[in-house]
């Protein structure tokens, strides 16, 4: 009977070391269950180092059910890994929270995170090479952001931001770029390398007018051929536009640029470099671009161009 009632205890002991404490929950409390896809068993990123450092007391881990504190790697097994993360504190800031996590595949749960306070998104999933599907953050209210730099950059199995379409960018700001009360926003490198982005009509409603940098934004986008979903975009207020579609090699028809107002920028370097399908830029003579101090390597390497009539 004793023997039988120690071993009850220590089943019971590894019980509450083996799974999260329902009790010890506050309201504010998130369980969010994250995969993660290995082709061999070892070290790998499940978040990145610098969100780490940032929020070391926001999260719990429950790993092969043990609680562990948050790490930025760790041994994971040849195939799918299920990581449950308890959020214990609302947190304001996700820069580089999964960054560089080349394995991280399933993100469903993420439809969770309450995004509401955060203003900083830069570098969220740079790097996360096996993701393919965010739908899951469709609904997320991201209407305090101001920098999404780099957000999705290196999301290179990543095909279509259709989810993206109800995102509220800009908030209510009715100052001028001189004004202390202005932010600026950025939204530098923010699908850089999505080498397999085709669909961007999700950016189609997106209130860009306060952001002023738009550089590198879908370099290298290389599967990229329409934008027309870019056509009604205010950029206004961007002064630098350098590289922003860099690379993008199927891209045939800048057309849907014809109307924007360039007016305060004043980078234009390498923007459409390496657009080798090119072939017409008549669409481009109304641009206002007296402000515009550096055009270098524009159209660099726009092999197919014939009119260059301005």
């Amino acid at each position: 009977m004793i023997e039988m009632v120690e071993k009850n205890k220590n089943e019971e002991e590894n019980e509450d070391k083996n799974i999260i404490n329902e009790e010890n929950k506050t309201p504010d409390d998130i369980i969010i269950k994250l995969l993660y896809r290995t082709e061999k068993a070892e070290k790998y990123n499940i978040f990145g180092k610098k969100f780490v450092e940032n929020n070391k007391n926001n999260i719990k881990l429950n790993i092969d059910g043990c609680i562990t504190d948050l790490k930025s790697d760790c041994e994971l097994n040849k195939g799918y890994n299920t990581i449950i993360m308890t959020i214990m504190n609302p947190i304001k800031k996700f820069e580089s929270m999964f960054y560089d996590c080349k394995c991280l595949e399933n993100i469903d749960e993420l439809n969770k995170l309450d995004t509401k306070y955060c203003s900083n998104f830069s570098h969220m999933f740079h790097g996360c090479s096996s993701l393919k599907d965010i739908s899951s953050l469709k609904n997320w209210n991201v209407s305090n952001g101001n920098n999404f730099s780099n957000m999705f950059h290196g999301c290179s199995s990543l095909s279509d931001i259709s989810s993206l379409q109800n995102w509220y960018i800009s908030s209510v700001i009715n100052e001028t770029p001189s004004s202390s009360d202005f932010i600026s926003y950025n939204f530098s490198k923010m699908f850089c390398e999505c080498s397999s982005l085709y669909d961007i009509s999700g950016l189609e409603n997106w209130n860009v007018s306060d952001v002023n940098d738009f550089s590198f934004m879908f370099d290298g986008c290389s599967s990229l051929y329409n934008i027309k979903a870019l056509y009604n975009w205010n950029v206004s207020h961007g002064n630098n536009f350098s590289s922003m579609f860099k690379g993008c090699s199927k891209l045939l028809d800048i057309s849907p640029l014809e109307y924007w107002n360039l007016s305060n920028s004043k980078n234009f370097s390498y923007m459409f470099y390496g657009c080798s399908s090119l072939y017409n830029i008549k669409s481009l003579e109304k641009w206002g671009v007296s402000n515009g101090n550096n055009f270098s390597f524009m159209f660099y390497g726009c092999t197919n161009l014939k009119d260059i009539i301005l």
